[in-house]
């Protein structure tokens, strides 16, 4: 092809390529190349390919560029681009590296070449290329900010911080620099300066899926779940992939919409079905859904997928002991110890485990739980001030921190109390660490006058609001169950912490100065089981909140089938095998008699067999049984009672909710004397009600108290018939007195502590 001529096509082919006529241009480059091997053709030939989407083809053309004129840098340079594009980061470090050797002079290029190493994880090595182009070039907008990438990976975020800004000062329409800027700053947990960045940048570029993503993570950092939902939501419109569809899941999960974030998840795993965090995520939506199965199906595909990976192996755990595997739970629970030693949410889980399966002596567990604390408390700094106002007696800041405002046993032995207390004694904050909020929720907001939703703030700023509310006195309701904020407590944000109801054994935290009991649930002979010094209520330690639903009483089943129906709505967890021997050894001592069980695993037929076949075992003929799932209606479940005679209590883990519930409903219940506070629930109950006969000293004594009291249906009748009125003459229902005695204890507690802290003259 002629020279002029040639001078001409390849003009005319540029001004189609900057003009955005780039199929016309791509045309000419390829008419140009086939009649000619022209060096700077098959360059811009290889750049516009690059430009639309195909450099894997582009880049042997400007590889044959290098082959025609060797020395040229602007070729090796963009051959750096190309092969960075298809992700040949070590080619394009060497193309790059060749460029140099040719022209050390150009700043871009060492530019490029510190992102390519950046790629590789060469860190250090992107660093001195980043700030190399900066001595050539220092007004290079685009290389402070690749130096503020670099100096993030290499764990610099102040300084990555500084280079993003100089970035958008001197390009203050620099979109990806605020988005940079944002991202560095959320890492910090600058949020409010992460927040106005990631929204300079959106103004900018307000279709750019990622910057929408990167403001949805700020959001939800600071607590703006609803709002980082749409950011997501956006992100996903705009560029739909598998790690928007995941959070966006998560945030859902977060908000309690369980629905909309599995739906959102089964779309990630649409991108990826082996996203083992996606896996794990979806497993949590179908445990709130109620889908214990499919979750337990996911989460051990997780784990299938990632053996080592700490949550999928936790989650596993807890829905093995939902279904009633203890055995497989608490072995998952080991094995999460065994890959991180120090991981606390498996040490808790095995430590309330242990209060299911009674296997182990109390000694063992009670050391287990001060090793718990102890590690607990080295990973964090409690206050030793605390600036309370130490009048002995004003009014009381009293902060319960609990995930059971809703319907859950611990608010049936909350409300009522509550509700009765003094206000110009006590001024209630109360921390509500879960989304899952249902009917009864209000109902606490409407009791409670400072109500605090924290289930998504980070244990520092938890700690920060209960020291600015100025709370006197704080409250654990969880203990080592779920939704408990443990990690807070061992801070020590108020003066007086308390543990009460929800955890039936010690913390182990010594940060946690008392735990709420009455002599029956730690008799004198038993303190040593815990770190917490026992304050001791004078008549019961509880008070059960009357059931609002209205469900006549009965008479007693036996009466119409001919045969006697004992029963349990008691956690399947916790028919240990003791418990389980027992109650065989009570259904061959009364003939005919059948053995009614509710509980949520029992709705899943594995279980069920499980259960059936423990009893086949000790040859309880399978048809004795009744067994069924447990149902959400409460005026439905209290009526099930009307098809049990008497209620078994079993043990050492005991009934509380379902005992009192029990008696409620006309059934006495029949418990065993124990050795710790799980095992002492059932004894309380029945010495408050004035049955300490049903209070059998040992399991022979239980077997031989149930056989007899079955045979004496006349009693059983009158018995039943009088129960709903002797619970509610007990001290279990009497609100107004166990609020003064509750009151009472604040008081004490608070006076012990000015009585005993050191004055500010002191520290």
């Amino acid at each position: 092809m002629p020279s002029d001529f040639l001078n001409r096509a390849l003009a005319n082919a540029q001004r189609l390529h900057e003009s955005g006529r780039l199929q016309e241009a791509e045309q000419a480059y390829r008419r140009i190349v086939a009649a000619d091997s022209n060096a700077e053709a098959n360059h811009l030939l290889g750049l516009l390919l690059h430009q639309t989407g195909r450099s894997a083809e582009g880049a042997p053309l400007i590889e044959h560029a290098i082959a025609i004129e060797p020395g040229n840098a602007i070729y090796r340079s963009n051959l750096g681009v190309v092969l960075k594009d298809v992700g040949r980061l070590e080619d394009a470090v060497a193309s790059y590296e060749a460029a140099l050797a040719i022209d050390p002079a150009l700043a871009q290029v060492h530019s490029n070449l510190g992102v390519a190493l950046l790629g590789l994880k060469r860190t250090d090595s992107s660093v001195a290329a980043q700030r190399r182009a900066l001595e050539l070039l220092p007004d290079y907008a685009e290389a402070h900010a690749n130096l503020g990438l670099a100096l993030m990976a290499s764990g610099q975020p102040d300084e990555a911080i500084e280079s993003y800004r100089r970035a958008v000062a001197l390009r203050p329409g620099y979109a990806n620099a605020h988005l940079y800027l944002a991202e560095a700053l959320r890492e910090t947990g600058r949020l409010d300066e992460a927040e106005a960045s990631a929204r300079t940048s959106l103004a900018l570029r307000p279709e750019h899926a990622a910057t929408h993503h990167a403001l949805g993570a700020i959001l939800a950092e600071r607590g703006q779940l609803a709002e980082a939902a749409e950011s997501y939501r956006t992100a996903v419109r705009l560029e739909p992939n598998g790690s928007a569809y995941r959070n966006l899941g998560n945030i859902l999960n977060d908000l309690g919409r369980y629905r909309q974030a599995a739906a959102a998840l089964e779309s990630a795993l649409g991108f990826d079905p082996d996203d083992a965090a996606a896996i794990v995520s979806l497993g949590l939506s179908q445990v709130r859904l109620g889908n214990g199965q499919h979750a337990l199906e996911l989460f051990r595909r997780a784990v299938e997928l990632r053996p080592d990976d700490i949550d999928a192996r936790i989650r596993l755990g807890g829905a093995l002991v939902t279904a009633g595997r203890l055995d497989e739970g608490m072995a998952e629970h080991e094995r999460v110890i065994a890959l991180d030693p120090d991981n606390l949410v498996a040490r808790g889980g095995r430590l309330f485990l242990h209060n299911y399966l009674g296997d182990r002596p109390i000694e063992e567990t009670f050391a287990e739980a001060v090793d718990y604390g102890r590690r607990l408390e080295s990973q964090v700094v409690a206050r030793r001030d605390h600036a309370n106002n130490r009048d002995p007696g004003r009014r009381l800041r009293i902060g319960l921190v609990s995930g059971d405002f809703r319907r859950h046993p611990v608010a049936r032995f909350l409300e009522a109390v509550l509700a009765e207390l003094d206000p110009r004694e006590v001024e209630l904050f109360g921390y509500f660490n879960s989304v899952d909020a249902d009917e009864n929720t209000p109902r606490f907001q409407a009791i409670i006058p400072n109500w605090r939703a924290v289930a998504m703030l980070d244990n520092d700023r938890l700690e920060q609001l209960i020291v600015d509310d100025g709370i006197d006195i704080l409250l654990d309701l969880s203990g080592h169950s779920a939704r408990n904020r443990l990690n807070v407590f061992a801070r020590k944000p108020a003066p007086i912490a308390v543990t009460w109801l929800g955890y039936f054994a010690t913390t182990g935290l010594t940060t946690i100065d008392y735990v709420l009991c009455n002599d029956i649930i730690i008799p004198p002979s038993e303190e040593n089981q815990w770190v917490e010094k026992p304050w001791r209520l004078p008549e019961t330690y509880l008070c059960f909140s009357a059931p609002k639903a209205d469900v006549p009483l009965a008479e007693p089943p036996a009466r119409r089938n001919g045969y006697v129906t004992f029963g349990s709505a008691n956690n399947i967890n916790k028919l240990s095998a003791a418990t389980v021997e027992t109650w065989a050894s009570v259904m061959q001592a009364v003939p005919k008699s059948r053995l009614f069980l509710r509980s949520t695993p029992l709705a899943f037929e594995d279980m069920a067999d499980a259960t059936r076949n423990r009893f086949a075992a000790l040859g309880i003929d399978p048809a004795r049984l009744v067994l069924e799932g447990s149902v959400s209606n409460y005026a439905e479940y209290l009526a099930k009672y009307n098809e049990v005679d008497i209620s078994l209590d079993p043990f050492p883990y005991a009934g509380g909710t379902t005992s009192v519930e029990s008696l409620w409903m006309g059934v006495p219940v029949l418990t065993l004397k124990g050795d710790r506070y799980v095992a002492h629930m059932g004894e309380n109950i029945a010495t408050q009600v004035g049955l300490p006969e049903w209070i059998a000293a040992t399991r022979s004594d239980y077997v031989a108290k149930a056989a007899a009291f079955s045979a004496d249906l006349d009693s059983l009748a009158t018995l039943r018939a009088s129960l709903r009125q002797r619970l509610s003459a007990s001290s279990l229902l009497d609100a107004p007195r166990f609020a003064r005695n509750l009151e009472a204890a604040f008081r004490g507690m608070w006076r012990r502590w000015l009585a005993t802290a050191p004055t500010s003259a002191e520290r």
